[in-house]
């Protein structure tokens, strides 16, 4: 006789194969579809083998809900409570007694109670749980439906203080806002919304709002800097101040050679600065000046009179025409009366000034004719100064009278008289 085994799979859980008998018996403890292979041997030519399949089905259980009190409904707002119910197989639900509130309905396959309410009740109604297992199951609920909780609603308002507009926020009550973009304001930066006007306490935009309220938007003034360009002047501090408010004039600048003119709007033209004018922006304030005029006076020392010549601070003057001096001839231009340095006409002006003649003595030449006597050299000498008789000329037979304007008559010579210019004294004679 042949003994048996099982070769391949496993048997349901809970049954077991006798070798012997190759009876399969037991117990299955779970429902499940179990494959096998069933082996029969005697050691006499090939064992045989057969494949078998065991359903194991689940055992049948009578329904049972599970489920506690349903929750309650508000009119016009969806409603869902769910029956539930154990037992094999599934069970299927139904109301049996009572009815579901208005607007509500049960699915009998799922067990689940839902809908809108549409009226106020109180609804007293029996589900039943049956999936032909033994007695059905069957529960009473009641489900209160009350009208709808009123909606109150706050609003929030936006007191932007001068900057862009920020509107009103409805909010239901209890609940937060968020905070709206911030508004913007020229010459201002946004320091936040606060609970009044003035002072007051930063608001939370976390904090749930109770009722009608204003917000105010503080604000931080920002500064605006004026630059004083000097313009080759000396230097002028830049100026901070407020938006929208105006500055003090600085002092004025000094520039050599220059006279202030204002502060102007731009480096050249522009309008002049108004400094009651308040400030929104930063800007550069310019300085503007008037070039002083310098003098040069020409001390011509005893020459033709020469002109002053009036320039602007920092050029050069053209030379003027050269004085005349009897007795002299022109020199040139020197920055002192004696001695000093030639005036340079390209250097140029920056201070008042005198430029002085400076002269060179021209020479006169005095001829002595003697008319027949002897000779007697000619002297010469320095315009406007006198000159010393010379040695008496002889004359054979003649006495030597003194020396004379002319030849025949005309004065006796002085010496003492300075001399001019060039001339001739004649020697006049008394025959012996």
């Amino acid at each position: 006789a042949p003994t048996f085994s099982v070769t391949a799979g496993a048997l349901p859980a809970g049954l077991s194969l006798d070798a012997t008998t190759g009876v399969i018996s037991g117990t299955p403890t779970s429902a499940e579809s179990a494959t096998f292979t069933v082996t029969a041997s005697n050691g006499v030519g090939s064992p045989a083998a057969t494949s078998y399949t065991v359903v194991v089905s689940a055992a049948l259980v009578a329904p049972a809900i599970t489920s506690g009190d349903p929750g309650a409904g508000t009119v016009g707002s969806a409603y869902s409570f769910t029956v539930v119910a154990s037992g094999n197989p599934a069970p299927t639900f139904s109301v049996t007694a009572g009815a579901l509130p208005a607007g509500l309905s049960l699915d009998a396959t799922t067990g689940v109670i839902s809908g809108t309410p549409t009226s106020v009740e109180s609804a007293t109604f029996t589900v039943t749980a049956s999936n032909g297992v033994a007695s059905p199951a069957a529960t009473s609920y009641t489900v209160v439906v009350s009208e709808p909780t009123p909606i109150v609603k706050s609003t929030v308002s936006f007191d932007s203080q001068g900057g862009s507009t920020v509107a009103a926020v409805s909010v239901v009550n209890g609940t937060v806002i968020k905070a709206p973009k911030a508004p913007t304001r020229t010459g201002y930066t946004f320091a936040g919304w606060y609970t009044k006007a003035t002072g007051g306490s930063t608001w939370n935009f976390a904090a749930t709002v109770t009722t009608d309220v204003t917000l105010y938007a503080h604000w931080t003034v920002q500064k605006f800097t004026v630059t004083f360009n000097a313009q080759g002047g000396s230097k002028v501090a830049a100026m901070s101040t407020n938006y929208n408010t105006a500055i003090k004039a600085p002092k004025s600048p000094t520039r050599t050679g220059y006279t202030f003119a204002g502060w102007y709007t731009k480096a050249t033209g522009g309008s002049k600065w108004n400094f009651t004018t308040k400030v929104t922006t930063s800007t550069t304030a310019y300085a503007h000046w008037t070039v002083q005029k310098r003098t040069v006076t020409f001390n011509s020392q005893g020459g033709s009179t020469v002109a002053a010549v009036s320039t602007n601070y920092n050029t050069a003057i053209k030379a003027p025409k050269a004085p005349t001096r009897s007795g002299y001839t022109f020199a040139g231009w020197y920055t002192k009366a004696t001695g000093g340095t030639a005036w340079k006409f390209s250097s140029k002006v920056t201070a008042n000034a005198t430029a002085y003649a400076h002269w060179t003595v021209q020479k006169r030449t005095v001829t002595f004719n003697t008319q027949g006597g002897s000779k007697v050299a000619a002297v010469s000498t320095n315009y406007n100064t006198v000159i010393k008789a010379p040695k008496s000329p002889t004359r054979t037979g003649y006495t030597f009278a003194g020396w004379y304007t002319k030849a025949t008559g005309g004065t006796k010579w002085k010496f003492s008289s300075k001399v001019t210019a060039n001339a001739t004294a004649y020697a006049h004679w008394t025959k012996r």
